[in-house]
Order: structure tokens, then C-alpha cells, then sequence
């Protein structure tokens, strides 16, 4: 981790400006090289990530301007989610503890056929700590972490505010997700 104090206001300091300039994939790549920047310092990972905070999703903060928001999972079970998307927002994994092994995913079918998806994967990799990765609004993929694994997440919008499609590769179907309630 960097010695160099970067709290969570300057990153949404930071971030507010990159995304007034430009809020397209080019300032969203920016945000995402930021809060690397976020991940490895030890004033966000201390007050926001600790292991003595209660084992949850939390939202540690909401653009009032932008909207863009930054939650923190701490996670207690391993899981794996299925393949899903962010809706109308562009998100940002990074990787605080452990790991989070993450499959991306092409959408074959033009999505007219209500309820039908077919998927292809396209790639699948591992964030370890420190690192971030930038999902364009559209994006699918599916992630898999250990017990313990502790990431964040910078969204451009409340991904509650909207529908989000999860699906399932054996059924060949899409679904809504339900919301993940953050405190």
C-alpha cells in the first residue's frame, strides 16, 4: 500500500472534476486509475474497511451533484453471483482484501425475445488487492470471492434507482435482479 495519505474526499473530489470534464468512458478510465489510488491507501482501508466493522454492504458515499456513488462490501461468506449488468450505469470494482475472480461476458441475442439471453463468455480474470477495473455501462459479468474478501465499487448512478438484468447460462433466460439495499 502507498504511504501517501488519499482519503475518500479527495477521490470524490477528484472524481466530481474528471466527470464534469468528461463523462464518458475516457473520465470513467480516470476515475478507475483514481481509486486504485483509493484502494492502496491506508486512510480509506482503516476507516472504511477494517476487520472489526460489521460484515456488510455499506455506502460510504453519494454524489449530490453527479450521483456517482462508492460503496464498500465487506464480505463474511464466499459467494458467486450469476452473470449480471449494471443497468444505465457504468461501474468500477476494486479489490481491497483477498480476491475477486471475475468473468465478462457478450450478449448474443438481440434481446427482443422477452425472458431469453444467450451469453458467450469473453474473458475471465483476478483483481487482487489494489486493483480496479472499469465496467461500462452494459457490461456482463458474473464474480466469485472467498470468505472474507473485502471490495468497492464506484457506480455513476444508484444502481437501485433502476432495473438491472441478471441471467442464467444453463436456462438461457434474463431476469431482474432485486435491489442490494446499502446502508
Amino acid at each position: 500500500m502507498s504511504n501517501h495519505p488519499y482519503t475518500l474526499e479527495q477521490f470524490c473530489e477528484n472524481t466530481r472534476a474528471t466527470l464534469r470534464q468528461d463523462p464518458g468512458r475516457a473520465g470513467q478510465e480516470r476515475v478507475c486509475a483514481d481509486f486504485e489510488r483509493l484502494l492502496q491507501s491506508p486512510a480509506f482501508v482503516d476507516k472504511y474497511c477494517g476487520p472489526e466493522l460489521e460484515r456488510k454492504l455499506y455506502r460510504v458515499h453519494t454524489d449530490p451533484e453527479l450521483g456517482f456513488e462508492v460503496l464498500v462490501h465487506l464480505n463474511k461468506a464466499a459467494r458467486k453471483s450469476p452473470p449480471h449488468d449494471h443497468g444505465e450505469s457504468w461501474a468500477i470494482y476494486g479489490q481491497v482484501t483477498r480476491w475477486v475472480d471475475i468473468t465478462n461476458y457478450r450478449r448474443n441475442d438481440d434481446g427482443r425475445q422477452p425472458g431469453h439471453a444467450d451469453l458467450t463468455l469473453t474473458e475471465s480474470f483476478r483483481l487482487e488487492p489494489g486493483q480496479a477495473r472499469l465496467f461500462p455501462q452494459g457490461a456482463i459479468h458474473a464474480i466469485d470471492y472467498p470468505d472474507q474478501a473485502v471490495f468497492a465499487r464506484v457506480t455513476g448512478r444508484d444502481l437501485d434507482a433502476f432495473h438491472r438484468d441478471m441471467f442464467d447460462l444453463e436456462a438461457g433466460t434474463v431476469t431482474r435482479m432485486t435491489p442490494q439495499r446499502a446502508s
